[in-house]
């Protein structure tokens, strides 16, 4: 992966959009009114360049790591009601031994 280095006289950038970086967040630049670049933070950064130069060598990543915050908690509602409640264990239990006895 290859980076520029720009210095800050050299990029003009929105005292708003400073503030955001400031704040953590990410910077989405638009034009016409879609996204065309996304800014960071240069510790967020720091936290996702060796996933993305993984991505760029075509390794293989875990589809858990490119999850959403919303993924992941849809993963886990989805996890959670895969899990039987105790009156369906006792139902099942009942069926089965229902199914047993009549043998």
């Amino acid at each position: 992966m290859s980076e520029v280095a720009v210095t800050a006289e050299a990029f003009r950038f929105p005292a708003q959009a400073n503030e955001a970086l400031e704040q953590g967040d990410r910077v989405l630049i638009t034009r016409y009114g879609k996204p065309t670049r996304a800014v960071l933070s240069y510790e967020a950064y720091q936290l996702v360049a060796p996933l993305l130069e993984l991505i760029e060598a075509g390794a293989t990543v875990s589809p858990e790591v490119l999850m959403s915050v919303d993924d992941v908690a849809l993963s886990q509602d989805l996890a959670a009601d895969d899990e039987g409640s105790d009156v369906e264990a006792a139902f099942i239990d009942e069926l089965i031994d229902r199914d047993t006895t009549d043998q």
